[in-house]
This record gives C-alpha cells, sequence and structure tokens, in this order.
C-alpha cells in the first residue's frame, strides 16, 4: 500500500531546491489529486504511482527533467510498503 506521506514528503524534499518553498504545497497538491482519482482503492500500487507521476507533471516546472525527478522521487520514497 502506498504511504501518502511518505511519498509528499519524499517528493518535496526533491523539489526543493527547484521550487523552493512551494515544493510542499506541489506535493501536497499531487497526493490529493492521485487520492481523489476515481478508483483509486481498486488500483495496484503500480498504477497509483503512475497516476501520481502524471498528475505531478501538470504541477512542476516543464524545464525539469521529468524522468529524472521521478527516479528521484522513487529512490528516495522506497516504494509502497
Amino acid at each position: 500500500m502506498i504511504d501518502e506521506a511518505r511519498l509528499r514528503k519524499a517528493t518535496a524534499d526533491v523539489l526543493l531546491p527547484h521550487m523552493g518553498v512551494a515544493a510542499e504545497f506541489v506535493a501536497e497538491d499531487a497526493v490529493e489529486q492521485l487520492t481523489s482519482a476515481k478508483a483509486y482503492d481498486k488500483l495496484p500500487d503500480e498504477a497509483r504511482l503512475r497516476v501520481f507521476f502524471i498528475g505531478l507533471a501538470g504541477l512542476v516546472d516543464k524545464t525539469l527533467s521529468a524522468d529524472n525527478i521521478r527516479q528521484q522521487i522513487l529512490k528516495n520514497y522506497g516504494g509502497p510498503r
């Protein structure tokens, strides 16, 4: 199961150098979008993370490397527990 608090913190930590204090709000918004997604409870964790990153991509600066951001967040988050 995805630990939403850990995912939010990992995301904010990765985005902080790029976005400053806005990183926390962006991380919070991305997790909120994820948990409000239709059929969230029925999705496997891999699909939930996909939904999260798709939502996050719409919130971050387009000049940032989306793949690099995704890899760093997954590394810091450590995956579902």
